[in-house]
């Protein structure tokens, strides 16, 4: 017998929807994969490099510096709650001493490795 029209075009559509999706798919993870597989170096010259290591090396200097004061801070606090008999008050100076020694030696081992 004749099928209704119904179900044809509802199963044609069911398999448009099908092939649309999986072309989508497929265009999606092609244009991915295909700058990870294809790529290329790119090197910059010296004259775009130059600043930016400008900047690096103020943003250095200006963390060990920051460091420093850190630290000397510390120590101050440690002294004057040593003095006071003050427990947690040289707990938080010891925080702030070992806070000011990170933001130095990160400082340094970043100007060592570049």
């Amino acid at each position: 017998m004749n099928e209704p029209k119904t179900k044809k075009k509802s199963t044609d559509r069911k398999e448009s929807r099908l092939f649309f999706l999986r072309r989508m798919i497929a265009c999606l993870v092609s244009g991915i994969l295909t700058p990870l597989i294809l790529n290329m170096p790119v090197y910059a010259g010296a004259e775009y490099l130059d600043p930016i290591n400008k900047l690096k090396t103020v943003a250095i200097s200006i963390v060990a510096a920051a460091g420093v004061i850190v630290l000397i801070y510390g120590g101050v606090k440690f002294a004057e709650s040593f003095q006071k008999k003050d427990q947690n008050g040289e707990y938080s100076a010891i925080y702030t001493i070992v806070a000011g020694g990170i933001m130095v030696g990160i400082s340094a081992i970043i100007t060592a490795l570049t």
